[in-house]
């Protein structure tokens, strides 16, 4: 898949969110990134490939992204209504844009040196 980007931006607020798990952020910002105007249509093939995971271990991360309140995911069915045609992610925007939540931040060693240059 071609993309026509250098680089990917991960938000404080994300980076910073300690009830994520690295593969959680790192899954969240490659959904971004593939999040256009009507969504993110990359299946668990798509996700396994990017990650190495296995597919059921992807469908593990992006349930669990779904649980935490970071995206949506619509499911849209063929005829029958029982066979998934295609699966709909989107970005929740107010969990990944804003500001990183301060107190997370003051318990991190990082922080507390960096405030001691001001």
């Amino acid at each position: 898949m071609d993309r026509a980007f250098k680089g990917v931006w991960i938000p404080a607020k994300v980076w910073l969110d300690k009830e994520l798990t690295l593969t959680e952020k790192v899954f969240l910002v490659e959904i971004s990134s593939l999040d256009g105007i009507n969504g993110c249509y990359a299946g668990n093939t798509h996700f396994m490939i990017f990650s190495g995971l296995s597919k059921g271990r992807c469908s593990g991360v992006i349930k669990a992204l779904k649980t935490k309140g970071y995206i949506n995911i619509k499911m849209i069915y063929k005829n029958d209504n029982k066979t998934v045609e295609r699966r709909i992610i989107k970005v929740k925007g107010d969990k990944f844009e804003g500001k990183a939540n301060v107190e997370n931040m003051e318990n991190m060693e990082i922080w507390k040196i960096w405030k001691t240059w001001k």
